[in-house]
């Protein structure tokens, strides 16, 4: 899709000042980001052979691949929507990206809170202690050679 250029006065013209040849960047709808990136799993399995179930994909590959200076969580949302309509899941993990088909996941074993059903009616009368949960959250223990220090 080509883009007009503009003068300085913001119409046509065919002079040609530094000014005059910028062209202003073009950025995909939300619809056509999804796309584009259906598109880079489609080349890498191209490249494979086979079909990919499951990528990380830096934010800096996003950013390009979308033509975007930064990613808000509610763009991606969009996009993800639109994934899911052809069956991937697109979520942010850590530092990355990742895209998983759909179908992969439904696979994997699943759970259900029935599991924590004594737990949830203590919390439900306020009388859980939930401090001994804590544990599940602490970061794992760093090595001694990694210390900054």
């Amino acid at each position: 899709m080509a883009r007009k250029k503009l003068g300085q006065s913001g119409t046509g013209s065919s002079e040609n000042s530094h000014s005059e040849s910028m062209v202003r960047l073009y950025k995909p709808t939300v619809r056509e980001c999804a796309l584009l990136l259906l598109r880079l799993i489609a080349v890498k399995e191209e490249e494979r052979g086979r079909e990919v179930t499951r990528l990380r994909v830096a934010e800096i590959s996003l950013r390009r691949l979308w033509g975007r200076r930064r990613i808000s969580p509610e763009f991606a949302e969009e996009v993800a929507e639109w994934l899911s309509s052809a069956g991937v899941t697109l979520f942010f993990a850590a530092s990355t990206y990742a895209v998983v088909k759909t179908s992969v996941v439904e696979s994997w074993p699943r759970t259900t809170s029935k599991r924590l059903s004594a737990e949830l009616q203590q919390v439900a009368q306020g009388t859980f202690d939930f401090a001994t949960l804590e544990p599940l959250l602490a970061a794992p223990q760093q090595d001694e050679g990694d210390d900054d220090a």
